[in-house]
């Protein structure tokens, strides 16, 4: 396949892996999921796991891009490490004698430390992305057309949403299934705004398509058999299970927890965070390796 890698042997031009651009989003977008869940129902431990997660996930970016990182992502990392420290028990959720002490200090701190954890992380993705983009102009020396900064941004931040609102979908479904008497409302919300967030990502590969054409002209060119052999196989796999199915079994996820039918709404988020991981890893690999956004 034709491409214009960001990364060139004895280039200047800073490399970037694959699962680089993958642990960042994952990470920015589970965190940012956190405030549209209720505490007061979910308690501490479900806060805790997902901020670590996404900690971890910021240690594996580090580390594969081998401590080059954007700082304002090291900014979210240490106030989300502060914010799993502070993070209050609730009366209502957790079974502690922690859980019985009245609201203080601590529960808004830990409030105001998710936030600008957030805000750094939404930072560090956007300053990002439009390194990213300029990187790309520069490397189009073919002009074979490239993504715009702005479809570029919308990539990053739809691929970050997409991963945040299925990763925490599921953990969220997991929950039901060790606390049957939890209001299904908060479920049944996280699954329809994972149904907008593949709708939305969808789009945006619809859009940055419209501003590759000449990438994708000079693609299929010599046919759809050829370009299928040459490396278009990985396409077809990136769009109908990294986005297709995804959309099919959000759908069907959000109309399990409608029925309140949670072990069902579970099994499917449970496989929809597979085939949404493996789409945004090709994703990745494409935008990594050949300046392709998709």
């Amino acid at each position: 396949m034709h491409g214009r890698p960001l990364h060139q042997e004895g280039g200047s031009i800073q490399s970037y892996s694959t699962f680089y651009f993958f642990s960042t989003a994952l990470a920015v977008g589970s965190i940012s999921i956190l405030p549209l869940v209720p505490a007061s129902l979910f308690g501490r431990r479900f806060f805790l796991l997902v901020g670590l997660i996404a900690i971890l996930f910021f240690v594996f970016a580090l580390v594969s891009r081998e401590l080059a990182m954007e700082p304002l992502y090291l900014c979210s990392m240490g106030f989300l490490i502060l914010y799993e420290i502070t993070i209050p028990a609730h009366p209502e959720a957790d079974h502690s004698e922690e859980a019985e002490k009245p609201p203080s200090l601590q529960r808004t701190s830990s409030t105001l430390l998710l936030a600008l954890a957030i805000l750094a992380a939404w930072s560090g993705l956007a300053r990002e992305s439009l390194g990213v983009s300029a990187q790309l102009h520069i490397q189009d020396l073919r002009g074979t057309g490239i993504a715009s900064s702005a479809v570029c941004l919308l990539s990053f931040v739809s691929s970050a949403l997409l991963l945040g609102f299925s990763l925490v979908s599921m953990i969220l479904g997991h929950w039901y299934l060790v606390s049957r008497k939890l209001s299904f409302q908060p479920l049944k919300l996280i699954s329809g705004l994972l149904c907008l967030a593949v709708a939305a990502r969808a789009l945006v590969i619809v859009a940055a398509a419209f501003e590759q054409d000449e990438y994708w002209t000079q693609s299929f060119s010599g046919g759809l058999t050829q370009y299928l052999l040459s490396g278009g196989l990985f396409v077809a796999c990136r769009l109908s299970l990294g986005v297709l199915l995804p959309a099919i079994l959000a759908v069907l996820a959000w109309r399990c927890a409608k029925l309140e039918s949670n072990q069902s709404a579970t099994g499917i988020l449970y496989v929809l965070v597979a085939f949404v991981f493996f789409g945004e890893i090709l994703s990745k690999h494409f935008l990594a390796n050949q300046g392709l956004v998709l």
